[in-house]
């Protein structure tokens, strides 16, 4: 309990110090709303929403479309048909297996000429050579 004592005695001689008993104020109070929705300065105050006041709308009527002096263009020429200065090209289509067709081909002339089986070594000379490998 000394300890407390202490403190608060501690507390009282700095209170004594302040020039001003008086807690801090800002030198400024703080600013009145005064933004958008805020009624802060008026002399009506609060104006309460009424529903349904409509001004009445003139209707609006377009200006027309300007004249026009050149048809418009038709695509960009790659997906229309006959819109290129040159002849347009013909499709010629391709098989879906001439690839293997023509593999097949080059394998049976590939075939044709082969004359005889791959070169093999009639004679072994066995005095180099063990039969026996293992």
């Amino acid at each position: 309990s000394s300890g407390i004592n202490a403190e608060y005695g501690e507390r009282i001689k700095q209170a004594k110090k302040n020039i001003d008993q008086r807690p801090f104020l800002p030198s400024n109070a703080a600013k009145k709303p005064s933004g958008l929705g805020s009624h802060y300065g008026t002399f009506s105050g609060n104006i309460t929403y009424v529903k349904g006041a409509t001004r009445p709308k003139v209707p609006y009527k377009s200006p027309g479309k300007n004249f026009l002096t050149q048809p418009t263009k038709k695509g960009s020429g790659y997906g229309y048909n006959n819109l290129t200065i040159g002849k347009q090209a013909s499709y010629q289509g391709e098989a879906i297996s001439r690839a293997d067709e023509i593999r097949a081909m080059e394998r049976k002339e590939h075939k044709k000429k082969m004359i005889s089986k791959p070169f093999k070594l009639n004679h072994t000379n066995n005095s180099l050579f063990d039969p026996n490998i293992f």
